[in-house]
C-alpha cells in the first residue's frame, strides 16, 4: 500500500461497502488524506489506520473474550493480593494491622477497576452498534446515489431515442414533401400537355396552314 489510491480503490482491495472506507476516512486528520484533480486519495498512513479500524469492525470481541479477559484480570490480581499477604505476614505485628488496611484499599481499587472495565466493555460494544447502524445508513445512501445515476442514464438514453426518432421523422416529412411538389409538377405537365393536345385538335385545316412559319 506505498501508493496513492482512492476510497473506492481501498473498499474493493477489502471487499466491503465504499461507505464503510469513506466513513473512516471522515475520521482521520486532513493531513492524511491528498486532493489531486478535485480526487481524495489516501495516504499509505491512512490506507492502514482505515484497514485496521474496518478489520477491528469486523472481529469485534465475543463474550467469551470479554470474560477470558476478565478471568485472566481476576487471576493476576489474586496473585497479587497473595504476595502482598506473603510479605505481611513475615513482618512485625505492629505493622501487620497497617498493611491489612492496604490490602483492604487496595481490593476495593481492584473491584473499582473491574467495574471500569465493564463500563468500558459496554461503551465500546455501544459505540460499535452505533458506527454499524451509521455504516449501514451511508450503505444504504451509496445504494440510493447509484440507483439516481442509473436512472439518470436511461433518462439519457431515453432523450437520446427521441431525438433520433424526431430527426427521422421530419427526414421523412421533407421527402414526403419533395414527393408531393414533384408530383403536383408533374400533374401541372400533363394537363399542360392535354390542354395543347386539345387546342391543336380544335384549329381548322386552314389555321393549320396559316399557322405554319
Amino acid at each position: 500500500m506505498s501508493e496513492l489510491i482512492t476510497v473506492k480503490q481501498l473498499a474493493d482491495k477489502l471487499g466491503v461497502p465504499k461507505s464503510k472506507v469513506s466513513y473512516q476516512s471522515r475520521k482521520l486528520d486532513d493531513s492524511l488524506i491528498l486532493q489531486q484533480n478535485g480526487t481524495n486519495y489516501l495516504t499509505e498512513r491512512a490506507q492502514l489506520l482505515i484497514t485496521q479500524a474496518i478489520h477491528d469492525l469486523m472481529n469485534p470481541p465475543t463474550a467469551e473474550d470479554v470474560a477470558e479477559k476478565a478471568t485472566e484480570e481476576v487471576e493476576t490480581d489474586t496473585e497479587t493480593v497473595e504476595s502482598v499477604e506473603s510479605e505481611q505476614s513475615e513482618q512485625s505485628a505492629q505493622t501487620k494491622s497497617s498493611e491489612q488496611t492496604e490490602q483492604t484499599d487496595e481490593t476495593n481499587e481492584t473491584d473499582s477497576e473491574k467495574d471500569d472495565d465493564e463500563d468500558e466493555d459496554q461503551d465500546s460494544l455501544s459505540k460499535e452498534t452505533s458506527q454499524e447502524m451509521m455504516d449501514l445508513l451511508y450503505e444504504w445512501i451509496d445504494n440510493l446515489d447509484d440507483q439516481i445515476e442509473v436512472n439518470q442514464e436511461q433518462l439519457e438514453v431515453y432523450h437520446d431515442q427521441l431525438k433520433a426518432k424526431d430527426e427521422q421523422i421530419e427526414k421523412l416529412t421533407q421527402l414526403l414533401n419533395q414527393s408531393q411538389q414533384l408530383q403536383l409538377q408533374q400533374q401541372q405537365q400533363q394537363l399542360k400537355l392535354v390542354e395543347d393536345i386539345e387546342f391543336e385538335k380544335s384549329l381548322t385545316w386552314w389555321q393549320k396552314l396559316f399557322g405554319k412559319k
